[in-house]
């Protein structure tokens, strides 16, 4: 999985950087979004578009086959996407076997459906659907369309975070930890690292 290397851009201790720290994440409303950075960087140059090169950091993640994480590393990389994908054609392309990605997303929703067996088995319900009901990360019934893409996408987001953070635990790193719908409270670091690191109760 990949991701902009933003701090190949965004220059440490810069207003760029100030602005984006006090926002803390891209905000997603009704009719637009507010992203950390201004439009034409979000947008273009820290976004992975079809046909650009960018400078990427990559997670490589080894799963065995009841998708538990067997190893996880981080690369810094640079690619160039070869497909961008709207979830409505990524939807249409998982249904025809004559497009060039049909068996590469095909694989993908093979690997999601693992991964979202194992999280439901340990009691999550996020973005899942129960009797043809959507429901969000509360359990509350959605309303709008949920895309078969859309799940594959979650599912893997939530790998790459949890790979991550096993890792910077295995390493003893601190790390802000959040879910976009809880409330936050703080805790006494229980390796030391800190005095004190702010936890997203998820």
């Amino acid at each position: 999985m990949h991701i902009s290397d933003v701090s190949a851009i965004i220059q440490p201790g810069s207003s760029l950087e100030a602005h984006a720290m006090s926002q803390g994440s891209t905000r997603y409303l009704a009719t637009h979004n507010k992203p950390m950075f201004p439009h034409e960087l979000s947008e273009d140059k820290l976004s992975l578009l079809e046909a650009k090169l960018r400078l990427t950091v990559t997670i490589r993640i080894t799963l065995d086959n009841s998708a538990n994480i067997k190893n996880t590393s981080l690369h810094l990389t640079h690619l160039t996407s070869i497909k961008r994908f709207s979830y409505s054609t990524a939807d249409a392309t998982l249904n025809d076997p004559s497009s060039p990605f049909f068996q590469m997303l095909r694989y993908c929703e093979v690997w999601a459906q693992k991964l979202a067996w194992k999280r439901q088995d340990v009691g999550a319900i996020g973005l899942t659907s129960v009797g043809g009901v959507n429901l969000d990360e509360e359990g509350r019934i959605l309303s709008t369309k949920l895309y078969h893409s859309q799940q594959i996408i979650q599912e893997f987001m939530i790998l790459a975070n949890t790979a991550v953070a096993s890792l910077a635990e295995k390493h003893r790193l601190p790390l802000l930890y959040r879910n976009h719908t809880a409330s936050a409270h703080r805790e006494a670091d229980p390796c030391g690292i800190a005095p004190k690191r702010l936890i997203i109760c998820c």
